[in-house]
């Protein structure tokens, strides 16, 4: 008789640790879950059937927002670290530099020295394209 009393205890000892454990409950020192932050996902399809595009997208909803039309087939694309412009590789000999707020191409930078274009590349302090070639010539311009 005594040990259903000690097993009965231990076991309303073990509920009342757990219950204590337990955000479920109401109390103020619960944390509450964090709101995802929303960013916005830029990408290019350049082996479907709309590759004169650069779609974005909407992290928090999972779905596309806006698209940005392009003169030609889209190779590689950057953002800039401030989110204002990106850098897209569209042809082997132009960048194409884009405001994202307008979606207007506001330059084009066609580097005589370079051919077989592959990638753009904003610097860190983005005052700077770092252009890199099939032939494996990096530039900075």
């Amino acid at each position: 008789m005594k040990s259903i009393y000690i097993l009965a205890i231990l076991f309303l000892c073990c509920l009342g640790f757990l219950f204590s454990l337990s955000c479920e409950r109401n109390c103020p020192q619960c944390p509450e879950d964090p709101v995802p932050e929303s960013y916005y996902v830029y990408f290019a399809d350049n082996n479907g059937i709309d590759t004169n595009y650069i779609w974005i997208a909407d992290s928090q909803t999972d779905s596309i927002i806006d698209s940005i039309k392009t003169r030609s087939s889209i190779r590689h694309i950057d953002v800039s670290l401030d989110g204002n412009y990106m850098a897209a590789t569209m042809t082997y000999d132009s960048i194409f530099i884009i405001d994202l707020e307008t979606h207007e191409i506001i330059s084009k930078i066609a580097p005589p020295e370079l051919i077989g274009l592959d990638k753009a590349l904003f610097s860190h302090d983005g005052n700077n394209i770092i252009i890199n070639s099939y032939q494996g010539k990096n530039t900075l311009i």
